[in-house]
């Protein structure tokens, strides 16, 4: 079981790969299902279980992640506060990042809103499988590689 402020790495694929980052709490799913499809396919992955491990992240690596999604429902810090400490800490990762908050809050809610301010954009957590893939696609263009089925 990973403890607090784990930071894991996912997968090892070639460096010309798009780098993830993903910042969210739900160890399962970021490991069982996140991290199956995007590593099938070709995406470079890494994670961190809440945003002050994520920070740490951000800032160790030696060049910012093609897409960076962000939980917005993490105890500790939640998205709203990891995407301000973010913007403050490291303002540059803005302009060379998409940075997406995952969230179930529906769209038109002040919460949503807040984050999509914050962020380069806001998505609703996806509900299907292939829904991560579809985020990852939207922000980094085709799949690097698609998966066999």
């Amino acid at each position: 079981m990973n403890g607090p402020g784990r930071i894991h790495e996912i997968g090892h694929t070639p460096n010309f790969s798009p780098t993830i980052i993903i910042i969210d709490d739900d160890h399962e799913v970021v490991e069982n299902i996140y991290r199956v499809l995007l590593e099938e396919a070709g995406y470079r992955v890494l994670s961190a279980n809440n945003g002050a491990a994520g920070l740490e992240l951000l800032m160790k690596e030696t060049r910012f992640p093609d897409l960076l999604l962000v939980d917005c429902s993490m105890p500790q810090m939640d998205g709203e506060t990891f995407l301000t400490e973010l913007k403050a800490k490291l303002p540059r990762i803005f302009s060379e990042t998409k940075v997406v908050g995952l969230t179930a809050f529906d769209p038109t809610s002040p919460f949503f809103l807040r984050i999509k301010e914050l962020a380069f954009d806001c998505r609703q957590k996806p509900s299907s499988i292939e829904g991560i893939l579809k985020i990852a696609s939207d922000f980094t263009g085709p799949v690097p590689m698609q998966r066999v089925v």
